[in-house]
């Protein structure tokens, strides 16, 4: 599962866990959970057979939070799962990664989510079969 593979892919980046840990989490943090913190989910899921190809490849696009009790902080965090996933390939969890690419970045406070932290919001695609 494409789920697995990223998880595995951020939970063993070390630049990544020298900063959140292992808090990071599957669709939303957990109450109370310490910052800074990942959070991550699947937005986007389509097939596409790419010519000159005999198998399918998967496109999966994912939003990842990257969330601190400070502006610097998250910036940071989001920084390093920016360099965990560009261009990212390889084998995870069973599953082959072709590429990664990072999409978007953009930054967001959070008033009602996680007591008014600052957020940066990434987009990534993983092609993957």
């Amino acid at each position: 599962m494409i789920e697995d593979a990223l998880y595995s892919r951020l939970s063993g980046f070390a630049g990544l866990t020298a900063l959140v840990g292992t808090r990071i989490y599957p669709l939303k943090l957990e109450p109370g959970a310490a910052l800074p913190a990942v959070s991550f989910q699947l937005i986007d899921a389509e097939r596409d057979r790419l010519s000159g190809q005999d198998g399918v490849d998967h496109a999966a696009r994912f939003q990842l939070d990257s969330w601190a009790d400070t502006y610097e902080s998250a910036k940071a965090v989001a920084a390093q799962v920016v360099a965990a996933l560009d261009r990212w390939s390889g084998t995870v969890a069973g599953v082959v990664v072709n590429t990664s690419f990072i999409d978007s970045e953009r930054d967001t406070f959070e008033e009602q989510v996680a007591d008014g932290v600052p957020r940066v919001l990434t987009e990534a695609t993983v092609w993957h079969e």
